[in-house]
């Protein structure tokens, strides 16, 4: 059976639902969570534990062969919160599968470990990793911890996702219903994008045949996309004709980033300071094929194709208007 981290997360709740059409799964969750969503599906077990505390892990591996690490802090005040929820987590979370004899393990990492590209490089797997972020920094650091585990693994480093629960593009998407366009910076910017349900795909297929080697993989859907095209795609699907541009200088954007941080909860912040340095750069591109070279595996979902689904979603679960 598998253990999910990282399970009331966006990725985490795709993953489950995705997964218990076929199979069971085994899920960590802390005592506070909000679980009402896996309520009543049979074929989810809900085991507590909090992965700040290493000795509260160790009865959840019952009957567990693999584990899949999505359990992740993306957004913080400071590196402090960073390193506690994403590298201090890993540490516990890896000395309790080897106390437990569990060796293999699926780690969901992040473009951002491997920093951003530029005009003139596209970023890959041998590239030297430079984060730019603390959460960057700190899922770099989680990486490294995994590869010198001993254990059986596969680190994946997905680019931008999108899809259902995705809380943080619904906010952009209410701002284009609305037609304005914010941007930091220079509107050239470039992205690589990937669907939720594709990477969920990608996943089930690593622990479904045991594929775990000892690699770091890029993953997105092989499309690199100038800002401008996502938007134009968006707005086609609201029936929008037209948004107004509003060019937000970096140093104005870091200053009410770093006011959000100051005066508001994290439910409440629009974006950190963090987060603005990530979306300050304007190249954040990857080589993504390596893993279609070694598992056979690529992406079905098309930018029209996910962004549909993706607002029909919001639009059918009530989070956005038609």
């Amino acid at each position: 059976m598998i253990l999910l981290t990282g399970a009331t997360g966006f990725l985490g709740k795709n993953f489950v639902f995705e997964h218990t059409k076929k199979l069971p799964i085994k899920i960590l969750v802390r005592r506070t969570s909000d679980i009402s969503i896996f309520k009543n599906n049979p074929f989810i077990y809900i085991t507590y534990g909090n992965l700040t505390e290493s000795e509260s892990l160790d009865s959840a591996f019952d009957g567990v062969k693999v584990v899949i690490h999505c359990a992740a802090r993306i957004t913080g005040r400071n590196f402090t919160e960073f390193y506690r929820a994403n590298v201090l987590a890993t540490i516990n979370l890896v000395q309790a599968m080897k106390r437990n004899k569990i060796n293999k393990l699926l780690f969901i990492s992040s473009q951002s470990a491997g920093g951003p590209g530029s005009p003139d490089k596209i970023v890959n797997e041998f590239d030297l990793a430079q984060p730019i972020s603390f959460y960057g920094l700190s899922k770099k650091m989680a990486e490294d911890i995994v590869i010198k585990s001993e254990l059986q693994y596969m680190i994946l480093r997905p680019c931008s996702v999108y899809g259902p629960y995705d809380f943080e593009i619904l906010k952009f998407i209410k701002l284009l219903k609305n037609r304005v366009y914010p941007f930091i910076g220079s509107d050239k910017k470039y992205v690589n994008l990937i669907y939720v349900k594709d990477l969920t795909r990608l996943m089930q297929k690593i622990v479904g045949e045991s594929v775990f080697k000892q690699k770091i993989y890029y993953v997105s859907d092989g499309v690199c996309y100038q800002y401008d095209e996502i938007i134009r795609e968006i707005c086609r699907i609201l029936n929008k004709s037209y948004c107004i541009k509003i060019n937000i200088p970096a140093s104005f954007a870091f200053i009410f980033g770093l006011l959000n941080d100051l005066f508001l909860s994290e439910k409440r912040r629009l974006i950190g300071f963090d987060k603005v340095r990530e979306m300050s750069n304007d190249f954040w591109i990857c080589q993504g094929t390596e893993i279609h070279k070694e598992i056979d595996w690529k992406p079905e979902y098309t930018l029209k194709m996910g962004m549909e689904q993706t607002i029909k979603w919001y639009k059918d679960n009530g989070y956005l208007k038609s």
